[in-house]
């Protein structure tokens, strides 16, 4: 990989909160979320994955209501992103279970609650958008110039699917990215989202990422990776500068994180 810079920082307290103050002024200070996130928010790995998704998350919200669990949110998984043949597409949505996202969205709106779609950092490469992106720039590309195409779970166990990771450190790649969350989820309703599998984890030592206009190792910036994730989905999330009304507070959870995670 060659020689790299590492910097040390030593931070002198005395006291921890004294520490923490002094961190949070180097890396940033953690940004204020909307008051509905210290409620109760929940979870469910498989309905999303369900045939009858729909029936089940109406299920879910009548439930908490029956039991008077006060609910704010709902973390959706991957499910609904799944195409006819069980793969995981992001920024897709099957239309069979979901038909009508927007009313989807809309169904937990009426009682107060918010959605948080999962998302995942890679495209597969039958997902239907690969090749304009693998042609724009917007993937990680190894020494020879070529895109890393990777092996990624498909959602059953055991499965996996070859695929690519977004590099968000490309001017490409990380304008697509906030283009997506914009198009295929905030403008259906959502008002938080969850980054998930972000490690960046690559088998491919040459793997290198666009640097911002500064190639780097793949290796050595996974960390930088992810937290250009989290803040291409939180300036989704904000809207345009200048709109009228209040602009709203991003809420975006993360899977990884790494130093400066917490101004997004």
């Amino acid at each position: 990989l060659g020689p790299v810079d590492l910097d040390y920082y030593l931070l002198i307290g005395p006291t921890i909160p004294e520490v923490v103050a002094a961190f949070t002024k180097l890396t940033g200070r953690p940004l204020l979320g909307p008051r509905w996130t210290l409620g109760y928010l929940g979870s469910c790995m498989t309905i999303a994955d369900q045939p009858n998704a729909t029936e089940l998350h109406r299920g879910f919200i009548q439930e908490a209501q029956h039991h008077r669990i006060p609910c704010s949110g709902f973390h959706l998984s991957s499910g609904y992103t799944l195409d006819a043949e069980g793969r995981r597409c992001v920024f897709t949505w099957n239309k069979t279970t979901y038909p009508d996202p927007k009313a989807f969205f809309q169904l937990f709106q009426e009682h107060n609650m918010h959605v948080l779609p999962n998302v995942k950092p890679w495209l597969l490469v039958d997902h239907p958008k690969y090749g304009a992106l693998r042609e724009a720039g917007g993937l990680l590309r190894g020494e020879d110039g070529q895109v890393v195409v990777e092996l990624f779970w498909l959602g059953g166990a055991g499965t996996s699917g070859l695929g690519s990771y977004i590099d968000f450190t490309s001017k490409t790649g990380y304008e697509w990215w906030v283009a997506q969350v914009k198009e295929q989820l905030v403008a259906h309703g959502a008002t938080g989202i969850w980054n998930d599998n972000n490690e960046f984890e690559t088998s491919d030592l040459t793997a290198a990422a666009g640097g911002f206009g500064d190639p780097l190792p793949a290796g050595t910036c996974r960390p930088l990776l992810t937290l250009a994730m989290a803040r291409a989905s939180w300036e989704a999330l904000r809207g345009p500068a200048g709109a009228r009304g209040p602009r709203p507070r991003p809420v975006v959870v993360t899977r990884s994180a790494g130093p400066g995670m917490q101004r997004y």
